[in-house]
């Protein structure tokens, strides 16, 4: 059955801790101020798609050669988590600059990616990761922290930078920062059966990866083995 549902925050601070691993564990996802659940999606770039919640055991997470590779070769950039999210002016340019350079469509603003119209509130523990060239800003990423779980919510980056893949470090550094506080899974949001846009989040470490199918987490690489 196809189905597409929504829960409305009750308040502030309604999705942290173990209410954002409850509704992760069982397939919810944030979108702005609200969490949703669904099996498919429509796209004008690759039409009608069926999808797959998918997490990251970290006890599991190793990184490979190639990950090991993109984190030395941006090692002349500083990183810096920051347990607080504030939005300024030089992410939100960052973020038009990044918009104007890839193929596919999202929003205006990183305000209108987190928050509805009239709900600009602190209902998720939203928290960043910022790496600079020299004072240069060229990427951050966005992620919600639970109790023992994380999020991915949003990762932009420089084109300018783009041989760097720093939309993969970014992940790599919230995964990372997930193992350091001690949390269980990573959420990066859902994948598809074809290859599409989001086939890169197979990438990390799919010995670590779980599919919720339909309603069971399940190993990517048994998922992937059935047709």
């Amino acid at each position: 059955m196809i189905t597409q549902r929504f829960v409305e925050p009750e308040g502030p601070k309604y999705f942290y801790s173990d209410v954002l691993d409850y509704l992760l564990g069982i397939g919810w996802y944030r979108m702005k101020s609200k969490m949703f659940t669904t099996n498919f999606i429509i796209t004008e770039e690759e039409g009608f798609l069926d999808v797959y919640w998918m997490r990251i055991h970290l006890g599991k997470f190793q990184l490979s050669k190639s990950q090991k590779t993109i984190l030395l070769n941006a090692n002349q950039f500083s990183v810096e988590v920051s347990e607080e999210l504030f939005i300024s002016i030089e992410m939100e340019e960052l973020f038009l600059k990044y918009k104007r350079s890839i193929n596919f469509n999202i929003v205006d603003s990183i305000t209108d990616s987190l928050y509805d119209e009239t709900t600009y509130n602190d209902s998720f523990d939203s928290r960043m990761v910022t790496i600079r060239d020299g004072d240069k800003l060229i990427a951050f990423g966005i992620f919600d922290a639970g109790k023992t779980s994380m999020a991915g919510i949003i990762s932009v980056y420089d084109p300018a930078y783009s041989k760097y893949s720093l939309g993969k470090v970014l992940i790599l550094h919230k995964i990372q920062y997930a193992i350091d506080t001690g949390r269980e899974y990573f959420y990066p949001g859902y994948i598809t059966k074809v290859a599409s846009k989001f086939s890169y989040k197979q990438t990390f470490c799919p010995d670590a990866i779980e599919i919720l199918d339909p309603d069971v987490w399940i190993s990517f690489n048994v998922w992937n083995n059935n047709p």
